[in-house]
């Protein structure tokens, strides 16, 4: 990944969504989180600092850029996999997807996930948390 990758979204409260560089602005009353959609940060955009997502370096199988806290549908064999949210993991220090087997929970990381047939970026966890599957310990 190269440095103009590093790239974020967030979402502004209308629901639009915008790509750049995210900043925080403190002030005594309430901090504010911005996204600056150019390099020179002359046009910047208000975001809800929760829908923060970094981009993963890797696209879906339409090319897509998956950013974390998007919810992609992993298909093996034309048989879906998985429906999971794409997050950070600490113990790992990746980007991935959590799963449950045998009572413990794992970690897909993108790496593993851009491996199955198909990866399709399907929505997003702030959007569309109802294409979530529920888990099952």
């Amino acid at each position: 990944m190269k440095l103009d990758d590093i790239i974020f979204r967030g979402q502004d409260v209308k629901g639009k969504w915008w790509r750049g560089t995210p900043v925080r602005e403190t002030n005594k009353e309430k901090d504010k989180w911005r996204i600056c959609i150019d390099k020179y940060d002359r046009m910047q955009a208000e975001v809800k600092p929760e829908t923060i997502g970094q981009y993963t370096g890797s696209q879906d199988s339409d090319d897509k850029k998956i950013f974390e806290g998007d919810i992609v549908k992993i298909t093996k064999n034309k048989t879906v996999i998985y429906n999971k949210e794409v997050k950070w993991d600490n113990e790992k220090k990746a980007l991935g997807i959590n799963y449950y087997m045998f009572g413990k929970i794992f970690v897909l990381t993108l790496d593993l996930i851009t491996s199955f047939d198909s990866v399709e970026i399907i929505g997003n966890i702030f959007d569309n948390p109802e294409l979530l599957e529920e888990e099952t310990k």
